[in-house]
């Protein structure tokens, strides 16, 4: 047993007490954070574009050109102007009489912003076309960038744009069990009209219902493409709510205020607090990345080890003071100190953040205890595989073919995480329950969802599902391990690994 503790506290002083390891797993995430924090401050991330200058063509087939007018206020650059600074007004008293913290604010403010198009500089003239107005010229404007008569984009719209795909009716009567964005997700997404699509200069009437065609330069910036579409869409909407005798004023003032729902949820002493639906569904990936972290740390740290030591000769003088069993174990206990280590690390500082943030009472208490047994279980099963592949080979590329299986293994445990997430009570959640190199993650999500109850009696089984599997896995390493340490030349196969295990 001394044997043993020496070999690990070896192991784990040669990891932790590293320049390495202090700058990675501790140095290196608060440097990270604070660049991050640094160069968003300093502005290098800034989203300004170069304002936008040049000439938009609307062809208005619609009576008094209706919408090629509302356009042209729209995207008045004083209009604009003023729009941004009333949004600016709204949020310096939303500071003063709210108390709430600029830096959200500012957030909120720069959504607002960007959402109706008001974050970019627009310095345009419209000009206006009849349903007479020639389309070839107009695309002929385009492609000659370098004169004055040259055009940014143009538009065509005409009374069919006024129109609807379906009555109006009907959009209400599905709108009661569908949203209606996806309505109109599917209604953009009908099949057009014969041949209307085929055509490169349709006039205003010949547009199919429903819809406004906008043809714009090569290069003109999306963002900006964007802004116009968005500002053709608002003018041609406001011009069917008035044809059906809506004030768009209204209409739009009910639109933007959405009702404001006070969720809350009863705590433990039966007293109304904040409810914590949302960071519920962030909790299980933060434990899963967790005990990922941690696993995959000490496993790497224990692989890299091994091959180090077998490459240098080392490991021949270790296996003179102590027998192969033990050295193994030394590595497995000393490397799992340092994943330990990695993990009590970062669950403190989540825990902090959880605090700072508030949102600590949606973490579940009664699970964390278990992050240590199902680390263990997890870092055991992937070590053992680690340190076997390592002891067979003395370089990294020569493990590439026999590490297939362990790197199989890895990523489907990554890839069953959010079918598993999302439901934690599914057959597939039950079934990776019992399957050991799975069964920690697995479970680990599962007891951190609050909506789920993991039965005790399946705890305790799967539990000792994965002990079963762990000790078959160190088992197949240590026979690896006794022959693989000694062993030099060409690298084995994974047959040859097989035949070590069946033979040793």
């Amino acid at each position: 047993m001394s044997k043993i503790f020496l070999c690990a506290r070896r192991e784990y002083a040669a990891t932790v007490l590293t320049k390495a390891f202090f700058f990675g797993a501790i140095v290196f995430p608060l440097v990270a954070w604070g660049a991050i924090i640094g160069v968003s401050a300093s502005g290098v991330f800034n989203a300004d574009k170069p304002p936008l200058e040049g000439t938009i063509a609307i062809v208005d087939g619609t009576s008094s050109q209706k919408i090629s007018g509302a356009l042209e206020t729209a995207l008045d650059a004083e209009r604009r102007t003023q729009q941004r600074e009333l949004v600016e007004q709204m949020f310096e008293s939303a500071a003063s009489s709210t108390g709430a913290p600029p830096a959200q604010l500012d957030q909120v403010k720069k959504q607002l912003l960007s959402m109706r198009g008001l974050d970019r500089e627009l310095f345009l003239t419209i000009e206006r076309h009849g349903a007479d107005a020639d389309i070839a010229g107009l695309q002929a404007r385009l492609l000659d960038a370098a004169t004055e008569d040259s055009l940014l984009a143009y538009a065509v719209i005409g009374p069919p744009s006024l129109r609807t795909k379906l009555p109006p009716e009907q959009v209400s009567a599905f709108s009661t069990i569908i949203p209606p964005g996806l309505i109109a997700l599917a209604l953009d997404n009908m099949p057009q009209e014969e041949g209307a699509d085929a055509q490169s200069n349709i006039g205003p009437n010949d547009l199919p219902a429903g819809s406004y065609r906008i043809v714009h330069r090569k290069n003109l910036d999306p963002d900006y493409v964007s802004i116009i579409q968005s500002e053709l869409s608002r003018a041609v909407q406001n011009e069917r709510y008035r044809a059906a005798g809506m004030d768009p004023g209204v209409v739009r003032g009910y639109e933007t205020q959405y009702p404001i729902a006070d969720t809350r949820m009863v705590g433990d002493d039966g007293q109304e607090e904040d409810s914590t639906a949302t960071a519920q569904r962030i909790i299980p990936i933060a434990f899963f990345m967790l005990l990922y972290m941690s696993v995959l740390t000490g496993g790497n740290y224990l692989f890299m080890g091994t091959i180090e030591e077998k490459s240098s000769r080392v490991m021949e003088v270790l296996l003179s003071a102590v027998s192969p069993i033990n050295l193994l174990i030394g590595k497995l206990v000393g490397q799992g100190l340092v994943g330990l280590t990695v993990l009590a690390i970062y669950l403190t500082l989540g825990l902090f953040a959880a605090d700072h943030f508030g949102f600590m009472s949606a973490i579940p208490m009664d699970a964390l205890p278990w992050m240590l047994p199902y680390f263990l279980m997890a870092y055991l099963f992937f070590g053992a595989l680690f340190v076997a592949v390592g002891s067979a080979v003395t370089e990294v590329r020569e493990a590439q073919s026999l590490f297939a299986p362990v790197t199989f293994l890895i990523i489907l445990i990554f890839v069953i995480l959010f079918p598993i997430m999302d439901n934690p009570g599914a057959p597939i959640a039950r079934i990776m329950s019992y399957f050991p190199p799975s069964t920690p993650f697995v479970m680990v999500m599962r007891m951190s969802q609050p909506a789920h109850i993991v039965p005790l009696w399946e705890i305790i089984l799967t539990s000792i599902v994965g002990a079963l599997g762990v000790l078959f896995t160190i088992w197949m390493a240590s026979k690896i391990f006794r022959v693989g340490v000694l062993m030099y030349g060409k690298p084995p196969s994974f047959g040859t690994l097989l035949k070590w295990i069946a033979q040793s």
